[in-house]
């Protein structure tokens, strides 16, 4: 008789889980779910679904950055004006 109750209570909490997961795995509904659980703590008040974010802000310091390699923006940079230095020069070679 025990095992009839356990087997049920176990079914009961199965199926709970099977919804919630339903519920849960994608993000419009987990949206929406959320928001439900706002606008029922706060029915006054009424929020976007859209506004809700219910992860607490980081507090930690973010990771450090690694240095950006500036020496390609540097060559290209040269590269450029080496063509406009060139393109001045032969235009006022050849217009003379």
């Amino acid at each position: 008789m025990n095992e009839g109750l356990v087997e049920e209570e176990l079914n009961k909490k199965l199926q709970l889980l099977k919804e919630s997961y339903s519920i849960l795995s994608t993000p419009e509904e987990r949206r929406l779910y959320d928001w439900s659980l706002v606008r029922s703590e706060a029915p006054d008040d009424y929020k976007w679904p859209f506004e809700v974010d219910p992860t607490p802000p980081s507090t930690g310091t973010p990771p450090p950055q690694e240095p950006e390699d500036v020496e390609p923006t540097i060559l290209v940079g040269y590269f450029f004006l080496g063509w406009f230095v060139l393109a001045a020069v032969l235009s006022i070679a050849l217009n003379l």
